[in-house]
């Protein structure tokens, strides 16, 4: 193909202030502006109501569930392996090779201090390697017959020899029945979060419930000012007028950070006060806001 710039053609073309006007006029349509509307707000965020739980919160949260969140259903047991994948017809030698290589990490998995989990991640070629080897919790009849054997005939925190089964070699630890805390602190911190996050936002929702009926009794700056409002730091902000199409607002930020309450404001008639407005990002609450439209211009024809 063969590709022209535009501007090796600026100023071949003219175009006469008749021409443009007519232009215009035939598509006067195309250049309306949208209505324009000017706001006062009241917004509640729900993260200043938010109290994350510490270190402290998390450890209570284990104990207290520790036998029934993160202990071994009954009949279950807890194992890791790294898995040395040998083919079923593989070779002498290779056969040989495997599992002189699988006997040599063995030995660093018996030695003191050894870390279990950080071999599987270094040497397993299995599908769970990237979790430390952990297979979570089993019972007879889930896995193949020669690693349920050797699995369950382990002691708590017991290394197996190899195990030949169809996948290759394993080698085997049986953990203990309960996870512990260090493995799934990360799983409660998230849990305890997001709670946390839907606790604040909930009441942030009844904050904003309460507002709102202040705001049509009183006002919205008196109703801003009452003591009962102080824990959310709730402030009125009044934008000038603006559109649909503006990135950037005055007093209220961009376009696209704020979309839900501008698509709702722009429902409004002027002077009305809006219900409680939500937005969101994902599943997630951003903040509750309540709206007065202060003025309203139509769009038109410039």
């Amino acid at each position: 193909y063969i590709g022209f710039r535009n501007s090796e053609f600026q100023g071949a073309v003219q175009v006469s202030d008749d021409e443009a006007r007519a232009f215009f006029e035939e598509h006067r349509e195309r250049y309306r502006l949208g209505d324009k509307i000017a706001i006062e707000y009241l917004k509640i965020d729900p993260s200043v109501l938010e109290k994350k739980p510490d270190e402290q919160a998390y450890l209570d949260y284990y104990k207290e569930n520790q036998l029934t969140e993160f202990g071994a259903p009954r009949g279950q047991i807890w194992a890791r392996h790294i898995l040395f994948r040998l083919d079923e017809d593989a070779d002498e030698e290779t056969e040989k090779e495997v599992l002189a290589k699988a006997k040599e990490v063995l030995a660093k998995a018996r030695a003191e201090g050894a870390d279990f989990a950080a071999l599987a991640r270094e040497y397993s070629e299995g599908p769970t390697a990237s979790k430390g080897g952990d297979l979570g919790f089993f019972g007879k009849g889930q896995m193949i017959k020669e690693f349920e054997d050797a699995a369950f005939a382990l002691e708590v925190g017991e290394i197996s020899e190899p195990v030949r089964s169809s996948f290759g070699y394993h080698i085997i630890k049986r953990e203990q029945d309960t996870k512990s805390y260090e493995d799934v602190k990360d799983e409660i911190k998230q849990k305890l979060d997001e709670s946390t996050r839907d606790d604040a936002a909930s009441k942030a929702m009844e904050y904003a419930r309460d507002l709102l009926y202040d705001c049509q009794a009183y006002g919205f700056e008196e109703a801003a000012n009452k003591d009962r409002y102080k824990e959310i730091n709730v402030e009125m902000k009044t934008t000038p007028l603006f559109s649909k199409d503006d990135s950037n607002i005055e007093n209220l930020g961009y376009r696209w950070d704020n979309q839900q309450l501008i698509d709702a404001v722009f429902d409004l008639r002027k002077d009305e006060i809006s219900d409680v407005i939500e937005t969101k990002q994902g599943d997630r609450v951003q903040a509750y806001f309540i709206a007065h439209v202060l003025d309203r211009q139509p769009g038109r024809i410039p």
